[in-house]
């Protein structure tokens, strides 16, 4: 296997071109279960130069907790030093790749590079200034899009939603919250239905061990509640159902508890998803 390994790597540093199809080349080798490419690119000014971070992942299924099958690379002309470079990359995959569950499933393969070539020709980051503030915000921003662009693109998908959970007593409460409920099996099937069902949600909730005052436990789909204050609330089910129909939206609970917060990307949960890992033998 070495030996194949070894002539490939050869073979493949011969190809090796700067051109757009050759980009577009590298983007499609890396899929699996993708159906389409994912690809970013942010193009910000740094001390009068032209900055450029592009972007490209792979993952379909098999994501979350934290990456799982995901392979992500990055690469920028920007010149930062490398401890700032890889805080970078750490804060803006915490906020984006790590906040995405598919199926919940993890791998032993996941990937997230981060390559930096210096050559935009501005003065080199070594502090965090506000030129790395903003170099940061870009990349997190990229990062942000490809998390969409994966979750719209997930085995069997066919939308995708955000989980924001505030007035939790820890931050970790928050984070326990959200992911309870993008991965519970019946709130990812009401949203593939476009039902608006906030019992769903609330029990996901209440069964995954986070601190919470009944009183005040709270539920909305968009701006819209549908769970307040401990009891149901009253609304359109009409404008609800349009709600989590839409390609995108958002779940917001409130624990009632205290200040914290956090959130969690998920999609929906599809016939398509268990033909794709049922139909098939490794």
């Amino acid at each position: 296997p070495i030996e194949k390994a070894t002539a490939g790597i050869a073979k493949a540093a011969g190809q090796l071109s700067d051109s757009a199809e050759a980009g577009a080349a590298f983007t499609q080798a890396i899929m699996t279960t993708d159906t389409r490419p994912k690809c970013a690119v942010r193009r910000l000014d740094i001390s009068g130069q032209t900055v450029t971070i592009a972007g490209t992942v792979k993952g379909a299924g098999m994501i979350g907790p934290n990456m799982a099958t995901t392979l992500l690379f990055l690469t920028t002309d920007a010149a930062i030093s490398k401890p700032l470079l890889a805080a970078a990359l750490k804060n803006a995959i915490g906020d984006s790749l790590n906040k995405l569950t598919v199926d919940g499933h993890q791998s032993t393969n996941d990937t997230a590079i981060l390559l930096a070539s210096g050559l935009a020709g501005h003065r080199p980051i070594t502090s965090r200034c506000p030129r790395f503030r903003k170099f940061a915000k870009a990349l997190a921003d990229l990062c942000t899009d490809l998390v969409r662009q994966m979750a719209l693109d997930a085995e069997g998908a066919t939308r995708m939603f955000k989980v924001v959970v505030n007035g939790a007593a820890t931050t970790a409460d928050a984070a326990r919250a959200a992911r309870a409920v993008a991965d519970y099996p019946l709130v990812k099937c009401a949203v593939h239905g476009g039902d608006p069902n906030w019992g769903r949600i609330i029990c996901a909730v209440g069964s995954c061990g986070v601190r919470l005052d009944r009183a005040k436990l709270s539920c909305k789909l968009d701006d819209l509640y549908v769970f307040k204050n401990g009891a149901p609330a009253k609304f359109d089910r009409r404008t609800a159902s349009e709600v989590v129909s839409q390609v995108e939206h958002t779940i917001t609970i409130d624990l009632g508890t205290g200040d914290k917060a956090d959130f969690c990307y998920g999609c929906d949960l599809s016939a398509e998803y268990v033909s794709i890992n049922a139909d098939y033998h490794t």
